[in-house]
């Protein structure tokens, strides 16, 4: 193959490549939906108040549509560990009156969140965005 077939292959792959699930589709917006974050680590806490089965807060995660593919088969990897702390808050316990936004990494699609009765302890929420909008990609020590 000569130098410019071989450019054409290159640039192609390139092309090709770079129209990944994660590309937005019309209508999507490109600004990360913070509000989901903060929806998403309350909505959990409120569970693990109710629950502290694993499998119940799977079955949670696999029907509210907040997660990427990714984060929930992490999550259930984690799952089959073991574990004795919640993977989410990376810790075994969490703030009794939930969480507000302390921080937004727009360049890296990150929200940094604080308890509201526990101001020292912090989350940390790692945003994608897909086609059918953003999800919640890495939260505490899933995805990590």
């Amino acid at each position: 193959m000569d130098f410019w077939a071989t450019t054409k292959v290159f640039v192609l792959s390139l092309l090709l490549f770079s129209c990944s699930e994660n590309t937005p589709s019309e209508g999507v917006s490109s600004i990360p939906d913070w509000q989901l974050g903060l929806d998403f680590a309350n909505d959990y806490r409120n569970l693990s108040d109710s629950s502290s089965s694993f499998s119940s807060k799977l079955d949670w995660l696999e029907s509210c549509e907040m997660v990427s593919p990714a984060f929930l088969s992490s999550y259930e990897q984690l799952m089959e560990q073991d574990i004795d702390f919640d993977p989410v808050f990376n810790a075994q316990d969490y703030p009794d009156e939930g969480f507000s936004i302390a921080h937004k990494d727009s360049i890296n699609n990150r929200l940094l969140l604080q308890g509201i009765d526990w101001p020292a302890f912090k989350l940390e929420i790692q945003l994608i965005q897909t086609e059918s909008g953003w999800k919640i990609d890495q939260a505490g020590v899933v995805n990590d």
